[in-house]
C-alpha cells in the first residue's frame, strides 16, 4: 500500500470503536474525521453524518479555550502525533459545553491523541481521546480555596498573638517601673 493509499477501518471496527466508553474520535492523518463514538456523539450534540469526513477544525473551530497555556493546544499536539508518531497528552484544558438547557456549563478536559500506525510504520490514524475530569479540578480548586482560607486565618491569628504579646508586654511592664513619688519637701 502506498503513502497516499488509506486503509479504512472495516464495519466492525468501526461499531466496536463506537461502543467504546468515554468521548473519542477517529481522525485520519490529515484530521479529517472518519469516526467517532456513541458518547462523543451525546456529548456535542452532532450527529454522525455531520461529522463524518469534516476536517476537525472546520467542524470545531480552535477556540482560545482549547490553547490557554497549553504551547498551542490540541492543534499542536495533533501536529506533534503527526510529526512524531507518538501520543501526546495535553494539560487539563476548560472548555465549556452546553448542558440539555443549552446554556454553558463549565467543563475541565484531560485529551490524548493517540497515533495509529500501519506495520510498516506510517501514521494511519489519530485516535482523539478526551475525557471529562470537572469533578477532579472542581474538588482541586475547593481544597486550593479552603488552604488558601486557612493559611490567611493562621495568617490572622499569629498577628493578633503577637499584637497580644505586646498589649501585655506593655501593660505588664508599666506595673513594674518605678514610677516617680511626689516628692515632700521638708522645711
Amino acid at each position: 500500500m502506498s503513502n497516499t493509499e488509506q486503509q479504512q477501518p472495516g464495519p466492525l471496527d468501526l461499531q466496536i470503536f463506537e461502543s467504546l466508553p468515554g468521548y473519542f474520535l477517529l481522525l485520519s492523518p490529515a484530521l479529517h474525521i472518519i469516526g467517532m463514538n456513541d458518547g462523543y456523539l451525546r456529548l456535542t450534540g452532532k450527529t454522525r453524518e455531520a461529522l463524518t469526513g469534516q476536517f476537525l477544525f472546520n467542524i470545531f473551530p480552535e477556540s482560545a479555550q482549547w490553547s490557554p497555556d497549553q504551547n498551542g493546544g490540541i492543534a499542536a499536539s495533533l501536529t506533534k502525533v503527526q510529526d512524531t508518531g507518538q501520543a501526546d497528552e495535553l494539560p487539563v484544558i476548560r472548555f465549556d459545553t452546553p448542558d440539555e438547557n443549552g446554556n454553558l456549563k463549565e467543563r475541565y478536559w484531560k485529551t490524548v491523541n493517540q497515533p495509529v500506525n500501519s506495520k510498516d510504520g506510517q501514521l494511519q490514524y489519530i485516535i482523539h481521546q478526551t475525557a471529562e475530569v470537572t469533578a477532579e479540578v472542581l474538588k482541586e480548586q475547593q481544597v486550593q480555596q479552603t488552604l488558601l482560607t486557612e493559611q490567611k486565618a493562621a495568617a490572622t491569628a499569629r498577628l493578633q498573638a503577637v499584637q497580644m504579646e505586646q498589649l501585655f508586654h506593655d501593660t505588664g511592664s508599666d506595673r513594674y517601673r518605678t514610677r516617680p513619688r511626689p516628692c515632700l519637701r521638708l522645711y
